[in-house]
């Protein structure tokens, strides 16, 4: 999965869960970072 670029370019997708786990993922890519 890219994060560059692919926050807003992702399709607006059925799934419930699906902004869920992208802000999921965000966010532990911000932990990972820090």
């Amino acid at each position: 999965m890219m994060v560059s670029g692919e926050w807003e370019v992702t399709p607006h997708l059925p799934l419930p869960n699906y902004h869920f786990l992208l802000a999921t993922y965000q966010i532990h890519r911000r932990a990972g970072l820090r």
